[in-house]
């Protein structure tokens, strides 16, 4: 995608460190590491995922959304020849596993807004709390693509919605 061997480059870690430690701007150039986190979760089949896979040919390092994690906003200048991403139904639009060996860390997520990709996130289970992204060679398959209208169970892991009104409630 980028025309360089993003998953070799992220072997060198201390080039990655050098990177993601420099002062860094909105609009400047995104890691290695940053760059095939993001080429892997848009090589998916999801609804969206060729359109996020032309902007990303386009995409800047956008800042930080909240300080404290490796989480990124993502740029994409308003020059970009790319097409929008469809609108969806909330929540990120992909999100990957994370994991080591049999131990999984966290999510990996790709968020949009307004049709173009906005952030992606990394969700631990640790203390640490995402600090560090993960590596490439840590995430798993897909474990959503986010469609509420085709996955109206997305989000409720005990089945479908029910509405309880509050008196229900004093029942139990």
């Amino acid at each position: 995608m980028f025309g360089i061997d993003t998953l070799g480059l992220c072997e060198d870690s201390a080039m990655n460190d050098a990177l993601a430690n420099a002062p860094r701007r909105a609009g400047g150039r995104l890691t290695p590491q940053e760059s095939a986190l993001l080429e892997r979760i848009c090589a998916g089949t999801w609804r969206g995922a060729e359109e996020a896979r032309a902007q990303l040919a386009h995409a800047r390092w956008g800042g930080k959304d909240h300080d404290g994690d490796a989480c990124f906003l993502i740029d994409i200048p308003a020059e970009a020849d790319a097409p929008r991403i469809p609108q969806q139904g909330g929540g990120p639009i992909a999100t990957l596993a994370v994991s080591d060996r049999d131990v999984h860390l966290g999510s990996l997520e790709l968020w949009v807004e307004g049709g173009q990709l906005h952030s992606l996130d990394y969700s631990t289970f640790s203390d640490a709390g995402g600090e560090m992204l993960p590596d490439v060679r840590q995430l798993g398959d897909f474990t959503s693509h986010i469609d509420e209208q085709a996955n109206p169970l997305y989000g409720r892991p005990n089945g479908p919605l029910v509405k309880v009104a509050p008196r229900d409630l004093d029942r139990r």
